[in-house]
């Protein structure tokens, strides 16, 4: 049996990674803050306080960056889930150390706006942003994103997205 953990809004602490790094895990699904965030979802919506409740949710957790990097040291595949959007949020993942990204609300998006070919054409999209990501920073493989020493990656944080803002990547000036 296979099993991965998965945060889901929150992301994982320093702390968190190092015990889950003991366990016999297949891999971990990041769930950083800026992406889709379950305990909202849960909510009831109904109540006055929902918009408080959502704003406050909002401003917590770890950035998925942080996490992918912190994680780097665990001994299991690690997903970049929370706040991947484009191919450049997928770039960025794997600049930073993970193995593969996730995503749930812009596929759940795509599959609303069209049933048949919403998911696909997403998909599709995202991985030829990402292959021009890996053409503009001079990369064959994804793997070669994150292959240079730390802080020279041409793929780096514009300083708009708080999700990818680990708060090392060099901001082009």
């Amino acid at each position: 049996m296979s099993i991965c953990k998965v945060e889901t809004g929150m992301g994982f602490s320093p702390g968190d990674l190092s015990t889950i790094s003991r366990w016999p895990l297949a891999g971990l699904d990041t769930g950083g803050a800026g992406g889709s965030n379950f305990f909202l979802a849960e909510q009831d919506e109904s109540t006055d306080s929902h918009a408080e409740m959502r704003a406050l949710a909002l401003r917590m957790g770890i950035p998925t960056a942080q996490v992918v990097r912190t994680a780097k040291g665990c001994p299991f595949p690690v997903i970049a889930g929370g706040g991947v959007r484009t191919g450049l949020d997928i770039a960025r993942a794997l600049a930073l150390g993970a193995t593969l990204a996730s995503c749930a609300a812009p596929l759940v998006s795509a599959w609303s706006a069209d049933p048949d070919h919403g998911i696909d054409r997403w998909i599709v999209s995202r991985l030829t942003q990402l292959r021009l990501v890996m053409a503009l920073a001079g990369v064959r493989r994804p793997s070669e994103l994150g292959a240079r020493d730390e802080g020279t990656s041409p793929v780096w944080d514009d300083g708009t997205s708080p999700v990818w803002d680990d708060g090392t990547s060099p901001v082009p000036s």
